[in-house]
């Protein structure tokens, strides 16, 4: 386990019971989608190419917005 993995367990440690299944819930679903995701480009590696065919002609159509890095923040 790297440093900054076992920070975040401690961290952790000091949450509410509540909180901690709750972060535990979150855990155990972000790597099932990441597992799922996985899979899905095993399977068909054109898959990929295909979405970022699609994501390109989105923009180009100007269906898109712009991420703002500075204010968008990802809730945990």
């Amino acid at each position: 386990m790297n440093i900054l993995l076992e920070e975040a367990f401690h961290v952790a440690a000091t949450l509410s019971e509540v909180e901690q299944v709750a972060l535990a819930q979150r855990i155990f679903a972000e790597l099932a989608s990441e597992a799922a995701w996985d899979q899905r480009f095993a399977n068909n590696p054109e898959v990929l190419n295909q979405m970022a065919k699609e994501a390109l002609q989105e923009r180009e159509a100007g269906e898109t917005t712009p991420l703002d890095f500075q204010n968008h923040r990802r809730a945990l």
